[in-house]
């Protein structure tokens, strides 16, 4: 009798896959393992256990305020480079961490979808790297680096948009769409810094009123700060008066 009853019981095909199918979007928004190393997230932990947390080499003062670059001398908040000085679009940048170990595995799963539920902690973590630099009354406005749209379409939300918004809520200021990506480009990671910057030319247009606004730009990854350098461009010949872009990691110059 309790075998039969037993029989009954089990779910059927339907409530299975709707079963598998919670897990797989509560696995994607929640994860409940470490997206990193695998192990199993603490009450408290978001995305990545605390061992791997420490791992994370966080952006310190040795670095260019407008580029993001190490630098081998002076030290301090607001220090610019030689390359900088001589070409700057830009006003200041500032990077949460360098692109790298864990902080990579986390940037590239949540920029490809598979990691959403952490979109809140990572503008966050922004935004505190906004008031350790003193910077949050530099910009009236909050937008982002756009996305073309059958990118959007095939990665199914636009990131530095989701990111952007969540840091305009953060931060009490409004978020607007100023640029629209015009055309196609190259994926960036695969060209050399000259070749980056001709990529990008062009591709960019203003997208909305910017005459007079002081602008934060959200991006996700710097590298050579091509990206950011021509949307930058692209809003001061518009009529903003002062850019300031902002991005959850840096990546190790290219060296080509």
């Amino acid at each position: 009798m309790n075998a039969v009853v037993s029989e009954e019981r089990k779910p059927g095909p339907i409530l299975r896959a709707l079963r598998e199918g919670v897990e797989v979007i509560l696995e994607l928004f929640f994860p409940a393992h470490c997206i990193n190393c695998e192990d199993a997230l603490f009450p408290g932990e978001v995305a990545i256990c605390d061992s791997c947390a420490k791992q994370i080499v966080l952006i310190k003062d040795d670095v260019c305020i407008r580029c993001g670059m190490k630098l081998s001398y002076g030290f301090g908040p607001k220090i610019t480079c030689a390359d900088c000085i001589r070409d700057s679009g830009f006003e200041m940048t500032c990077a949460v961490a360098m692109y790298s170990g864990p902080w990579q595995t986390l940037v590239q799963r949540w920029k490809f979808g598979r990691c959403q539920g952490s979109t809140r902690q990572l503008a966050s973590m922004i935004v505190h790297r906004i008031k350790a630099l003193g910077l949050e009354d530099e910009f009236d406005v909050i937008t982002h680096v756009p996305m073309i749209g059958f990118s959007w379409f095939f990665r199914g939300f636009d990131h530095t948009q989701t990111l952007a918004k969540h840091i305009a809520f953060e931060m009490l200021k409004p978020h607007e769409r100023l640029l629209a990506k015009v055309r196609k480009t190259k994926k960036q990671s695969s060209l050399n810094k000259a070749n980056r910057l001709k990529n990008l030319k062009g591709a960019f247009r203003a997208a909305g009123e910017v005459k007079g606004k002081r602008v934060l730009l959200i991006d996700d990854i710097v590298t050579t700060c091509a990206t950011a350098k021509e949307c930058s461009n692209t809003l001061l010949k518009a009529g903003a008066r002062q850019v300031v872009v902002a991005a959850l990691a840096r990546a190790a110059l290219d060296k080509n």
